[in-house]
């Protein structure tokens, strides 16, 4: 499996987000070289060469996760590599569908060969959605299955590349703060509830305070939700000084969610389901003062929690945050 900064070895796969379709798209580009385009199982290995260019207009290809390539050296069901270019610069929103729920993990990537660099998504719920910014070039896109077993049927899917819009997908919500950090303690501690260090292994697990407790916010995100909060200039904790988390529940309809944080500080943002330590989704700051936003799918009323810290390397602790939760129904 490639490797990014922090890829995982959880591989889901990904959906369009709020303009969703009324019906499947059409296919582009349809899979014709399964037997060779499995770049970890495959001998000789080729990538399949779909011959699109994304431009402005959404481009889709079809496949199959097929129950016949189990490789147990990998525990990969299946894996397809098309090769893609894109003619310009563009924010894009990368998309899978197929009713692969049976298979333990599915997953898209984005890899770029010349910087050996990859963006990636799950498949959580009845879907996952993939946000990001690529240069202009070309592309591995990968579809990716892995399992203990074989899958008990071929799965069709379609994967596919569209612009986005970040900003009219989830402005910044600008009405008073539905919630204000209130219950982080007198140490800035009290709300902690994941430890994150990127020295070790696992990253991230549950804090080991039997103190900690999410911020029971009392919100159902199901229109647009703003939350605000400071965080502290304290100890660092493993990677992050401050670390601050809120409990919020989705709404009845909402399976997709995006979310947009601004401040001064370097700030890191993660979604984890309430009580677990593995993240759906995560918005991650390049430097202090910039904005990050990100799409994931999320499940229906359900608790999660919103984790937002200030990583260690910041020079603008304290400072004041913003969180936009813009939920979606796909």
């Amino acid at each position: 499996m490639r490797e990014s900064t922090v890829r995982s070895t959880l591989i889901l796969l990904a959906i369009l987000p709020a303009r969703a379709f009324a019906a499947d798209p059409p296919c582009d580009y349809t899979e014709q070289h399964d037997a060779t385009n499995d770049y970890l199982a495959s001998d000789p290995y080729a990538l399949e060469d779909s011959g699109l260019t994304f431009d402005t207009t959404d481009v889709t290809i079809c496949g199959t996760i097929a129950s016949d390539h189990f490789d147990e050296d990998w525990y990969s069901v299946d894996v397809d590599n098309y090769g893609v270019t894109l003619a310009h610069d563009a924010d894009v929103i990368v998309s899978l569908t197929g009713d692969a729920q049976a298979i333990a993990s599915v997953g898209v990537y984005v890899y770029d060969p010349i910087n050996y660099t990859s963006v990636g998504s799950y498949f959580y719920g009845d879907h996952g959605v993939m946000t990001t910014h690529l240069p202009a070039g070309s592309y591995e896109l990968s579809v990716e299955a892995y399992d203990d077993y074989a899958a008990s049927s071929d799965v069709a899917y379609r994967v596919t590349i569209g612009a986005d819009d970040p900003g009219a997908r989830c402005a910044a919500v600008t009405h008073t703060a539905d919630y204000t950090e209130q219950a982080d303690g007198v140490d800035s501690t009290a709300n902690d509830m994941i430890d994150t260090d990127y020295a070790g292994w696992p990253y991230r697990t549950l804090t080991s305070s039997t103190a900690d407790s999410a911020e029971a916010t009392g919100l159902t995100v199901a229109s647009a939700t703003r939350i605000t909060g400071v965080t502290a200039a304290r100890a660092a904790i493993g990677s992050y000084f401050d670390r601050d988390t809120y409990a919020v529940t989705t709404g009845p309809t909402t399976n997709q969610l995006s979310i947009r944080v601004a401040s001064e500080a370097d700030l890191d943002a993660y979604v984890f389901e309430a009580g677990s330590a593995t993240a759906i989704g995560s918005a991650a700051f390049v430097r202090d003062g910039a904005e990050s936003y990100a799409t994931f799918p999320v499940i229906p009323s359900t608790t999660y929690w919103v984790w937002v810290g200030a990583y260690a390397s910041s020079t603008k602790a304290p400072a004041s945050y913003d969180v936009s939760l813009c939920p979606q129904t796909f």
